[in-house]
């Protein structure tokens, strides 16, 4: 049976069919309505109804009776599904009223029942039985219940549920990629060309097994094929979803059984959700109901394909290619990575960029079996990477030959691709990245007191560098970078500059074995923020830091920033508010460097990146008799910015020293931009802002950049619009501040209020 794009009647070699309970009279028409989770609602003129996974939302479709108590739903893009009538019971005739008797005396209360109208929001589903009925149908028993455990009946909950049913074949004793039970040919509405792709069941048969305690059995509408291996690991995929107050809950498990009922030893775990969320915080894909990569990799098997662009669809090839996007080599050839989706929907990922150095498989191998990215290597994981190699004789255009020539087969992969050496290409040595070789050196900067701050005096500060845990002499073995930034105060800080110790002020050991040096700057605290524009600056507490790095070959290798605060005229030191933590960067980021590698400490990012920080200095000037205006380079703003994309509205860009444009407008966030805490320290970000904060400035400038005109933006408004960027939001920030730039915001928006933060940043789906 061919079906048009993603519609979801199964096909299990045969065409099977599920039941659902409605009732309708023989040839009336009917409508259909997809809805918010893939489904799709088909009703029809007579009243009969059926929700399932299919068809084409613009299929037309009719009932007709079976004459044995069942009906059949037809569309005409070959979708069917079949539905049993409901016998309704005879009411009677209205009995007599009884005597009502003596009241007697009151009896037991017995234990409280179960109070389904106090079932909260949230769905939970463990898995408790899974397996395969002797007529070949598989089946999963399961127990529903909300976040607060209490249980759920299915019917009052609304749960419906899609199964995928799938096993682990085995060839030469290497356990392969999943193979789908269930399939379905899909045509494209656009090229006419089928492909087979996997599918889901959800018209089988539900029975309550224990619906107070929210315990349920499923039985597949699906039936496996005579002959199906009993012995090898099978798996069944679930997605359960329930609406409670508006909000989409959603469940998933993927467990794993032997028909045979022997224990499980063949497994594929290769990917964990952990793995997933270092960058994705809360995967949620196809509408937000599939949500685990080992539930996915029952559905993206081996030998499934887009009709339309040919991509694969087998998890392994699509995962790799999509997280490597923009700098597949196909890409770069100028042939963009797409593949068309449910509804003809289609998905660029040709400018996907994964955050790391991409040669890091051990990124997202986090399960079980990770290892077998260098264990067990594949023509499919390895070419789809690699995408501009041939393993054919004959070699296609626009491909180069594989090194060892055409492989026809996996089985000699191996024989060159172990994972160490001393193979001819081991898989270990040849990903690494500049972090994971062992060979790579460890830069360590420790500044261990800065002295005379005050505002008069030349700041001094004492300081060690280490190179894998050894002092390193920087007067006789140089860095390949070395520097000094200052910047003050740290309530706010107004300016920063940095100072090269080879070229300006003093350097002098004070145990050169040790890697222990003095620094003392060429000029006053007074001095260097006049110099930098800001005389007041003097003031306060102030932060220095350090930048550091050897190189290795092309690499640079740097020390994280260390920063250090010390007073100007406090009489004790104020460090400037932490609220971003580099560690959570690094989760996505795996070792933050920017600038050329120079900084890599975000409590170093912000001195530089402060308030009144903007594009003025480095972007292309304006032709005579024109003006421009200036982006803000204030850290809030920036970073909330560059991962705001989804949500922000308006261009963005930074610029090199040597003016080059760095366009950050298409830049993707791979996680939930409402997700404040994926980034911020607990506690960072909520209304009112904690201490005394500056607006950030912009500016017009004319082709000799001389400023025309300065605008400011309070520092609630710089943060929030960073993300939220309209002009109609823009509008609102500034209509709630004053002239003389007090801000409401905290008025409507702080924790608890109407609108508050954690009310339009709450994920209530995912908690």
């Amino acid at each position: 049976m061919n079906v048009l794009r993603w519609a979801a009647v199964i096909t299990l070699l045969a065409s099977t069919s599920g039941l659902a309970a409605c009732s309708g009279e023989d040839g009336k028409s009917c409508t259909v309505r997809g809805n918010a989770d893939g489904s799709t609602t088909i009703t029809c003129d007579d009243g009969t109804t059926a929700t399932i996974e299919g068809p084409s939302a613009s299929a037309s479709c009719t009932v007709e009776d079976n004459g044995d108590g069942t009906k059949t739903i037809s569309c005409d893009d070959g979708t069917t599904a079949t539905v049993r009538d409901g016998e309704p019971g005879d009411p009677g005739d209205p009995g007599a009223p009884g005597d009502p008797g003596d009241p007697g005396a009151p009896g037991d209360p017995g234990a409280p029942g179960r109070d389904l109208t106090a079932a909260t929001a949230g769905l939970k589903m463990e898995v408790r039985e899974v397996g395969i009925d002797t007529d070949r149908r598989p089946f999963a028993v399961m127990r529903f219940t909300d976040a607060a455990d209490r249980p759920l009946d299915r019917d009052d909950a609304a749960i419906t549920a899609g199964f995928t049913v799938a096993y682990l074949p085995v060839v030469d004793g290497v356990t392969q990629p999943y193979v789908n039970y269930i399939t379905r040919d899909v045509t494209s509405m656009m090229s006419g060309d089928t492909a087979v792709q996997p599918a889901a069941d959800s018209m089988g048969t539900w029975t309550a097994v224990d619906a107070a305690d929210g315990v349920y059995r499923y039985a597949f509408g699906a039936t496996l094929p005579e002959g199906y291996d009993t012995a090898r690991t099978h798996t069944i995929g679930i997605y359960a979803s329930r609406v409670a107050d508006g909000v989409t809950y959603v469940a998933n498990a993927s467990p794993n059984f032997r028909p045979d009922g022997e224990a499980v030893t063949e497994t594929r775990d290769i990917v964990s959700l952990e793995g997933c969320h270092n960058c994705h915080n809360d995967l949620a894909l196809h509408g937000g109901r599939r949500r685990d990569p080992r539930l996915c990799a029952t559905c993206h098997a081996d030998g499934y394909a887009d009709p339309d662009t040919g991509a694969s669809l087998d998890f392994r090839v699509m995962i790799h290619r999509i997280h490597r996007g923009h700098s597949l080599p196909s890409v770069e050839a100028g042939t963009p990575y797409t593949i068309v989706g449910y509804r003809d929907t289609v998905h660029d990922y040709s400018e996907v960029a994964f955050p790391r150095d991409i040669r890091n498989c051990g990124t997202c191998h986090t399960g079980p079996d990770g290892a077998r990215w260098n264990t067990n290597p594949t023509r499919a994981a390895c070419g789809s990477c690699h995408d501009d190699i041939s393993f054919e004789a004959t070699i296609p255009p626009g491909m180069r030959e594989h090194p060892g020539g055409d492989r026809p087969s996996d089985s000699e992969c191996a024989t060159c691709h172990e994972a160490t050496e001393p193979a001819l290409s081991p898989i270990t040595e040849t990903h690494y990245t500049k972090y994971s070789n062992p060979a790579s050196p460890t830069v360590e900067a420790t500044i261990m007191a800065v002295t005379n701050t005050g505002a008069a005096q030349t700041p001094v500060i004492d300081f060690q560098i280490t190179v894998d845990g050894v002092g390193r002499d920087i007067l006789a073995m140089p860095l390949g970078r070395f520097g000094v930034v200052v910047a003050g105060p740290t309530t706010d800080y107004r300016f920063a500059t940095s100072f090269n110790p080879v070229m300006v002020g003093t350097l002098a050991p004070i145990n050169a074995a040790m890697g222990q040096f003095r620094y003392t700057l060429p000029s006053t605290v007074t001095e260097i923020a006049t110099t930098a524009g800001y005389p007041e600056a003097a003031r306060g507490s102030w932060a220095f830091s350090l930048e550091a790095y050897v190189t290795v070959g092309t690499d640079r290798f740097p020390a994280v920033n260390p920063v250090f605060y010390a007073p100007v005229t406090d009489t004790t030191v104020v460090p400037r508010r932490h609220v971003v933590d580099i560690s959570r960067c690094n989760n996505c980021h795996e070792h933050l460097e920017l600038h050329g590698n120079n900084r890599t400490n975000t409590d170093g990012c912000v001195m530089c990146h402060n308030p009144n920080l903007d594009t003025g200095t480095r972007m292309p000037a304006p032709a005579a008799g024109e003006t421009v205006r200036t982006y803000s380079m204030y850290f809030p703003n920036l970073i909330h910015r560059i991962h705001g994309n989804e949500i922000a509205d308006q261009p963005f860009y930074g610029y090199s020293p040597s003016g080059a444009a760095a366009d950050f407008t298409n830049i993707g966030f791979p996680g939930d931009p409402r997700d404040c805490s994926a980034c911020h320290e607990d506690g960072t970000f909520g209304l009112p802002l904690a201490g005394p904060r500056l607006p950030s400035r912009t500016r017009i400038i004319d082709s000799t950049r001389a400023t025309v005109e300065t605008f400011l933006e309070q520092p609630t408004a710089a943060a929030c619009t960073g993300c939220h960027d309209s002009p109609d939001a823009q509008a609102h920030a500034e209509i709630m501040t004053t002239a003389t730039g007090a801000e409401s915001c905290a008025t409507c928006h702080a924790a608890g209020r109407t609108y508050g933060i954690d009310v339009a940043h709450a994920r209530p789906e995912f908690e």
